[in-house]
């Protein structure tokens, strides 16, 4: 059930970061922000899937 939601949020935040990147081609900070805010939420993910997998 918890990789489950892991896996789902996931997919909203990959979702939200390609529409933000198609959005602002004009926009370079945006994007920049965009990308590390969807890596650091990746980083986060990958984290408690291990954390998941040790318990």
């Amino acid at each position: 059930m918890y990789s489950m939601a892991n896996c789902l949020l996931l997919m909203k935040l990959t979702s939200l970061h390609i529409r933000t990147r198609r959005g602002s081609t004009h926009d370079g900070k945006e994007h920049a922000a965009a990308s590390a805010t969807f890596r650091l939420a990746e980083i986060r993910l990958q984290k408690s899937f291990l954390v998941a997998e040790w318990l």
